[in-house]
């Protein structure tokens, strides 16, 4: 009872004598290496991999799976974590080449997390935000946070609507305490998530932004643990379609920042894209893109995503029956299709600068759903032939593309059977839904779509 009665008094001195913010600033400093230490950032992606590793074939046997993951949690109290390793102590600003932000700006710091097509979709989002907050009475000054795909923030940053785009470790950013600087810090996933905010400093220089900072937060309150990916990506998936929105709307709550079905923003391409098409033996030619892997960290071409290769085969053979004047590339990361199908091989030889040009003069980009089609999508390309499997078209569709999805499956799988949908499939017939996509569909839909073409010019 002394104790607590010490530490009333001590407050009530902090307040009355104007200590308090510096107090607080003091145990930001002093409590950074303690969440530094306790930081475990891969802790639940390997706890929700091991929910599935140890779940039995016969669903009735739900004490035996309850067992199993006790067993991995004990286990887990005694594990040796990469982010247990002995750190090197850094200057992370000097490091990383920040600074501290200006005072006299509202500053903004946000966080993306996901893949390539994940922040193609942020960085539309971002660009909204901007466009509302952005031109204020007070400079709105925006950073940008990746930890993957740092390349792709080069392509999707020019410095016209953010002020830096920094390439850093989750745990490092957190763990120094850097999203506790900014005014407003985002972390953003499937949905934005107000990790700080100093509200008595947005409220004085930018009092219409808390309305949205409001929303956020009642967004959270109302769907709790909407935000955790891949956990509730299923759930987060339905809320969307439900409500007719599209995965690049999904970041727009309630609409609130009047994101569109379609890229509103346009990613710059290069001024020496003619040069390069040039270069390629592509100027002036109609060229169709392919491409067959996903993200390495998800699979690469054992994706569940990614369509068959045979059957990949089939249809450019086919094609290039149809249309002898056209040109196949092959782009993206490395797979299995036989060169004799292409005239131009540029996997894993160009960069997402160079791709962006790719993809945006190709006559038709081939592609399982994945990060590629977003950022055509994003600079304003032509349509798109995209393959669906275990994703939903109805979610990940962009209007103006060929979306074609097999019926082997009922519905599209992504995250509710199991949260490793992308390399594992429970259907005894594997990747049923990708099978059940024949190349003669994906021909036929390909040649209505010429024929709608040449009838309209």
């Amino acid at each position: 009872m002394f104790g607590i009665g010490i530490m009333i008094r001590t407050v009530r001195y902090s307040k009355k004598h104007g200590m308090t913010a510096t107090i607080k600033k003091a145990a930001g400093i002093l409590g950074a290496p303690f969440r530094y230490f306790f930081l475990r950032e891969d802790f639940l992606r390997d706890a929700h991999r091991a929910v599935d590793r140890c779940r039995p074939r016969d669903g009735r046997y739900h004490r035996l799976h309850a067992l199993c993951n006790v067993a991995w949690n004990l286990l887990s109290l005694v594990r040796f974590y990469k982010s247990d390793r002995k750190r090197v102590k850094i200057d992370v600003y000097k490091a990383y080449g920040l600074s501290k932000p200006d005072p006299a700006k509202m500053n903004v710091g946000i966080l993306m997390n996901g893949g390539l097509g994940d922040y193609v979709v942020a960085a539309n989002y971002i660009w909204h935000f901007f466009r509302k907050y952005g031109n204020g009475s007070v400079p709105c000054s925006i950073d940008v946070f990746c930890e993957y795909a740092e390349k792709a923030l080069d392509i999707l940053f020019d410095g016209s609507f953010t002020n830096r785009a920094v390439a850093i470790k989750h745990s490092e950013l957190y763990g120094n305490g850097i999203d506790r600087r900014y005014d407003l810090f985002i972390d953003m996933g499937r949905y934005p998530v107000v990790r700080h905010r100093n509200m008595g400093r947005i409220n004085s220089l930018m009092p219409e932004l808390v309305e949205y900072i409001l929303l956020i937060e009642r967004f959270e309150m109302k769907h709790p643990g909407l935000r955790h990916s891949p956990v509730m990506d299923a759930k987060a998936n339905a809320l969307c379609v439900l409500n007719c929105m599209l995965r690049i709307q999904q970041p727009d709550i309630d609409g609130f920042l009047g994101v569109g079905k379609s890229f509103d923003f346009s990613l710059l391409v290069s001024d020496m894209s003619e040069e390069y098409l040039a270069e390629l033996g592509l100027k002036d030619k109609k060229f169709v893109a392919v491409v067959n892997d996903s993200d390495p960290r998800y699979g690469g071409v054992d994706n569940n995503k990614c369509w068959l290769t045979p059957y990949y085969e089939i249809l450019l053979r086919r094609l290039k029956e149809s249309f002898p004047e056209w040109v196949f590339v092959r782009i993206g990361g490395m797979n299995d299709i036989a060169d004799g199908c292409f005239d131009l091989d540029l996997a894993a030889k160009t960069s997402l600068d160079e791709a962006k040009i790719i993809l945006k003069h190709a006559h038709l980009l081939i592609s399982s759903e994945g990060g590629l089609v977003h950022l055509r999508a994003a600079v304003h390309g032509g349509c798109s032939v995209v393959l669906f499997g275990p994703t939903d078209p109805a979610f990940y569709g962009y209007e103006g593309n060929i979306n074609l999805r097999g019926d082997g499956c009922p519905c599209a799988c992504e995250g509710i059977i199991t949260k490793e949908w992308s390399r594992q499939c429970l259907n005894a017939h594997k990747k049923l839904c990708m099978r059940s996509l024949t190349p003669n569909t994906v021909y036929d839909a390909i040649m209505r779509y010429e024929e709608e073409e040449c009838a309209k010019a």
